[in-house]
């Protein structure tokens, strides 16, 4: 039985903690929290959890084998050092960390420590863009030659408050606290691309980008771009959309509904259209907490701990995530087209 501790119990510590308290691999031993508000209602709940206001006492007094880290953003870097120090194996809520600079201590740490790690690109875990990936990899809709993907949600049509808001706390806008999901799940499907080329706008927000368009530019013959916002009127809940073009048909994939056609017959499926929902692909949860995709990850980086299993958006994967995101920054700064050094 893992004993799990975690740290920053707001809306992403709550999720986790939910999940894993279904899972018959783990248990959540201790809590660590600034919150006495918080701390107090983890205690009402359930009273064997030990909780901390500082996340040190916890590492030095808990006999933990994993940690969950769902702090804001500027205190992952540090946390996660900690916890790999402690030889932990961690799970960080995405992104790694605000930069590169800061992200790059925990990527060589975590390579020198033999603890899994995985970061919380949640989005492999949705169904249809699940499917999507094993789509792309058994070739039948041929050479991929473009993409255009969008990531869209209303939420910010004001200038915000809280560390969010914040540009060194944060890292930035709508790019690092949303589309990053949606740049691991291009990442994932095409690679890591050579250049980007980006530019933003601030309409709503202050010091953060509202709106981003972005292309990827590959050495090969691949094209793609993205479109990310967080002020879209007609988007209550957040939608990601991807088309994907091959030589040989076309994917068109969002969070509910992937449909493909392949235009001559190939080595799984004959020339025609195909459409599935995700309740077809879906093959259910213990518990639903925020999307089935969340308890999904949480019970794979379980097995994996136990079954010493590879985790393919672990830290070394996330840090690469980082890059790219760090070149969408500086190509908007720029206005220039940047390469992406490996």
């Amino acid at each position: 039985m893992l004993k799990i501790g975690v740290i920053g119990a707001g809306k992403m510590g709550l999720l986790h903690s939910a999940i894993l308290n279904h899972n018959e691999n783990c248990v959540i031993s201790s809590i660590s929290e600034p919150s006495d508000m918080i701390l107090n209602s983890f205690k009402t709940f359930n009273s064997k959890i030990a909780t901390y206001k500082n996340y040190e006492d916890m590492l030095s007094k808990e006999d933990l084998d994993c940690i969950y880290i769902t702090s804001p953003t500027h205190l992952h870097s540090e946390m996660a050092i900690k916890c790999l120090e402690g030889n932990k194996h961690v799970f960080l809520e995405k992104p790694l960390a605000i930069n590169c600079s800061e992200a790059k201590p925990v990527l060589e740490l975590s390579q020198r420590v033999d603890r899994s790690s995985m970061v919380g690109y949640m989005m492999r875990y949705i169904e249809t863009f699940e499917k999507t990936k094993r789509l792309i990899d058994s070739g039948n809709i041929g050479r991929i030659i473009n993409f255009n993907a969008k990531m869209q949600v209303a939420q910010i049509f004001s200038k915000g408050r809280g560390w969010r808001s914040d540009p060194l706390k944060s890292g930035g806008g709508v790019v690092i606290l949303q589309a990053t999901h949606l740049i691991d799940l291009l990442c994932w499907y095409f690679g890591f691309p050579n250049k980007v080329q980006s530019n933003f706008n601030n309409y709503y927000s202050e010091k953060l980008e509202d709106f981003c368009h972005c292309n990827f530019i590959y050495d090969d013959e691949l094209t793609g771009s993205f479109f990310s916002s967080w002020s879209i009127f007609n988007k209550r809940l957040l939608e990601t959309s991807i088309e994907i073009h091959g030589t040989n048909g076309q994917i068109n994939v969002n969070d509910d509904t992937l449909q493909l056609y392949v235009h001559n017959d190939a080595d799984e499926f004959k020339a025609g259209y195909f459409k599935w929902t995700k309740p077809e692909l879906s093959t259910g949860v213990s518990i639903d907490v925020g999307g089935t995709h969340y308890t999904r990850q949480d019970n794979f980086f379980i097995q994996a701990i136990k079954e010493n299993l590879k985790i393919d958006h672990d830290i070394p994967n996330a840090y690469l995530v980082q890059k790219v995101t760090d070149a969408v920054y500086s190509s908007a700064t720029t206005k220039d087209t940047v390469e992406i050094v490996n």
